[in-house]
């Protein structure tokens, strides 16, 4: 009776020591280097695993390593919140220097090139520093050694950890593509939607909004190419845009096109149909399909949404004779200059 009464006397002591020794803990300061409170842990426990060894029946042990690992998980989160305020610190401070007035080079040009390369690596350095110190800080060395921790099951992976950085990077990158996929489609949806169709002249020249856009997909390719490797490709293929243009001329009446389809019987001539169609269908583009960490694939996508927003939009409207005829100068003139940014003609 009275173990049992000192068991309960010293519980009920032990209870308010560790319910003060949390709200200390908690008021503690992040200071980014956690000696200290990892020595009063230590000792913390030692006492109350102490106490366990002095009283059958008692687990006090446990209860001192709950608010060991409770602490822990705070600094741990602390820390995470401040690598998360140095990256947005470090990405405002690249943010308003792309957008501070540029310095010419001797030859005038911009160096833009330069200026990415030289964000991008104080971005990676400054933020490869701020993780180093934060995981130099974070691994309880000292406490695994005293505490005798020798099973790190509980450890996260390393692959959880580049998994998730790599599908942030994805998703940044996905992002990137949609909006400036979403500023060239803009300007191509809107030369479509404002120009008198029905009532415009013969074409004499393609229109400027294609050459902006040109020039827009230029820039892309410089300020991605700046950050990323070439990729693959597929080798252009020589006779495509003459096997095209034979097959677009025969089928709307163009030289030849009445030797072309007679030679076909009726049934021959379902069949190519059909088989045309199938393999129209079959070769369905994903628009939004996620890109590789490539320039060739950015651009890739930035391309296929902005011919896609082209496409919709020349759909829902009624050319005249050069109204359609402006439309097939300017098709050209896309197709003739956007295949070298694309992985796929």
């Amino acid at each position: 009776m009275a173990v049992e009464k000192l068991r309960e006397f010293v519980a009920g002591l032990v209870e308010q020591y560790v319910a003060v020794v949390g709200v200390r803990v908690a008021a503690e300061p992040d200071t980014a280097h956690y000696a200290q409170l990892t020595t009063a842990l230590d000792k913390f426990y030692r006492r109350l695993h102490a106490i366990t060894q002095l009283l059958p029946n008692t687990n006090f042990g446990d209860t001192a390593l709950d608010l060991v690992i409770e602490a822990a998980s705070s600094r741990c989160q602390a820390s995470l919140t401040a690598l998360k305020m140095g990256l947005a610190s470090s990405l405002g401070d690249v943010r308003h220097a792309l957008a501070a007035p540029r310095h010419p080079t001797q030859d005038g040009t911009e160096s833009t090139q330069h200026q990415l390369n030289e964000h991008l690596t104080r971005l990676v350095a400054a933020t490869a520093a701020s993780i180093k110190d934060r995981m130099a800080t974070l691994q309880l060395s000292h406490c695994d050694e005293q505490l005798q921790l020798e099973d790190k099951k509980g450890l996260t992976p390393l692959h959880n950890i580049t998994d998730g950085m790599r599908e942030a990077g994805q998703r940044l990158l996905n992002h990137y593509v949609h909006t400036q996929g979403a500023s060239v489609s803009q300007m191509l949806r809107r030369s479509v939607e404002l120009k008198d169709w029905l009532g415009c002249g013969e074409p004499r020249s393609v229109r400027r909004v294609m050459r902006t856009v040109l020039d827009e997909i230029s820039t892309m390719e410089t300020q991605v190419g700046a950050l990323y490797e070439e990729g693959n490709r597929r080798d252009r293929s020589s006779d495509s845009s003459r096997r095209t243009f034979h097959s677009l001329s025969a089928s709307r009446g163009g030289p030849g096109s009445r030797s072309t389809w007679a030679s076909y019987a009726p049934s021959q001539l379902d069949n190519s149909l059909v088989a045309n169609l199938n393999k129209l269908w079959s070769e369905r583009i994903e628009i939004f399909a996620p890109v590789e960490f490539t320039r060739v694939s950015i651009l890739t996508g930035i391309v296929k949404i902005s011919l896609k927003t082209l496409l919709e939009s020349v759909r829902l409207r009624t050319f005249s004779r050069f109204g359609l005829q402006q439309v097939q100068v300017d098709a050209h003139y896309l197709r003739t200059y956007l295949w070298k940014f694309v992985a796929d003609e």
